[in-house]
Order: C-alpha cells, then structure tokens, then sequence
C-alpha cells in the first residue's frame, strides 16, 4: 500500500492548502524501475546504468520529487545539521564570521541551524540541549562557554564541539582561537609605520580574554618603542 504524506497550509485568507510530498516509490512506479534504484541515483557515487539515471531523473522532474534529506539522515545516523551559537549576531565581526562558515556548510552539503543566545554561560548550556534534540553533527560555539558536563554530554552522543575564541581547557571540543596578542603588536607597527606618535586603545567593561590580551599586547608593543597608550 502506497501512503502519501500531505501537509496542509492555511493562507492568510483561510483557504486550506494541501501539499502533497512525492515518495520514491512513486518516482519508481513511474519510471518502471525499482525503489532501491531510485535511492542509488540520488546517492553520489552509487553504482546505476546512465539509462535507469535517465529515466529516474526524468520521472522525478515530472512529479517533482526531492530527496527527503531528513529520513535519509535518520537511516545514517547523520543529520547534516550543524548548529552556530552565537550571540550579538548584528555586530560587523559576528556577521562577517556566521557569513563566511554558513557559506562554506553550504558548499559542504551542509544545513547551518544559527541559535541565537545572550552572552551567558546558561544560554549556551540550553542551545547545546537543543541541538541534541536535533540530532546535529555538530555545533560550532561563537559566543559564552557550555558545562563541561554538557559538553561531555554532546560528545558522548557523537556531536563535535568546535569552539571558537573561547577560553576553554577542557578536553575533547576542537578549540580554534586568535592570537589577540600577537595581533594587537603588528597594529602598533603599523602605526608606527604610518607616522602616529599618540595613541589610544578603546576597550569594553565586558573584560573577556580575548580583550584584555588585545589591551596588554598593544600596550607592550608600544612600550617597547617608547610610545605611551590612552586607554
């Protein structure tokens, strides 16, 4: 017995929609070959004969049929899904990083899911419980710090952590952080190179890590050259 699966959808104006998902047994029915025929096609670097390629793609263009990446993942125990939790998403640096690793997911064949959190540790904590309940591959953490518990809990479960710029020394998460230090000292070359002979470093109450090692490198470096700072 063939089932289809329909989803109805209310338009604004109250008409009732009904969509109706095209199944690969229908694509199969179709194009006179077999469900698992269908499936090799839609997989990269299955084995089929360009014929049955032929007549499969042909009979999905004209149904209209998709691969449902979500049950596939569900049977491979892979989702596709990685998660980006981050906070203050409309700042210049945080846009121009979630634009950069949303683009190369894309082109990796896979599906960002952004989880948008305060600066607090606890809202971390909550978005990692989330992207369990997604079954995601991974998360990929912007802003605050999770539990080692929770982390522990996400890798236990075959999730990869990557924390970016995030002050952390426990074991297992990928850590990928910025020599702030390093890159406060060549902005005072540069300076110097251009001639400045006053200068100011503009800083936050928030005092992360990442912050403070900006101020104490640029303020070395221009120490070093006899430069005062006015922080």
């Amino acid at each position: 017995m063939r089932v289809q699966r329909v989803c109805a959808i209310s338009s604004p104006a109250g008409v009732v929609l009904s969509k109706v998902f095209v199944s690969a047994q229908e694509v199969a029915e179709r194009a006179g070959v077999s469900r698992s025929a269908v499936s090799r096609t839609f997989t990269p670097g299955a084995s089929v004969s360009p014929e049955t390629r032929r007549k499969v793609l042909e009979a999905a263009e004209t149904l209209g049929y998709h691969v449902n990446h979500l049950a596939r993942g569900l049977m491979r125990n892979e989702s596709g899904i990685v998660c980006l939790i981050v906070s203050e998403i409309g700042t210049p640096y945080r846009s121009a990083l979630i634009r950069a690793l949303t683009q190369q997911l894309q082109l990796s064949g896979k599906i960002a899911m952004l989880i948008n959190t305060d600066r607090s540790d606890g809202s971390v904590d909550l978005a990692l419980r989330q992207a369990i309940r997604y079954r995601a591959d991974a998360s990929i953490i912007l802003s605050g710090l999770p539990d080692k518990r929770i982390a522990q809990l996400c890798l236990k479960s075959g999730q990869r952590l990557v924390l970016i710029n995030r002050d952390d020394d426990q074991e297992g998460p990928l850590r990928i952080n910025l020599d702030d230090t390093e890159a406060a000292r060549r902005v005072v070359t540069a300076f110097v190179r251009a001639g400045c002979k006053r200068l100011g470093f503009a800083n936050s109450e928030a005092g992360t890590p990442s912050l403070m090692a900006r101020e104490t490198g640029f303020i070395a470096a221009a120490r070093e050259v006899g430069l005062e700072v006015i922080v």
